[in-house]
């Protein structure tokens, strides 16, 4: 079944919107409370930040964002 991870990407993307540029701790400390169920769901049994690491990764291959030395930042186009 597939997951509905709209609810996790766009409050990832409002805190890096808002910080300008943010580090994985704060994004994480900001969004844990939705990446916490998602974490529990699917036969294997993960933790929060791990769900927070590959929604950041998937955000950055579809364009969204990119990382740099200051931390994640919203894509220039």
């Amino acid at each position: 079944m597939a997951r509905d991870f709209t609810a996790i990407d766009m409050a990832i993307q409002q805190v890096i919107g808002t910080k300008g540029a943010a580090t994985f701790n704060v994004i994480a400390s900001n969004v844990s409370t939705l990446a916490e169920p998602l974490a529990e769901r699917g036969g294997v049994v993960t933790t929060a930040d791990r769900v927070v690491d590959r929604r950041l990764q998937a955000l950055r291959k579809a364009g969204c964002i990119e990382h740099t030395r200051a931390g994640w930042v919203p894509k220039k186009a």
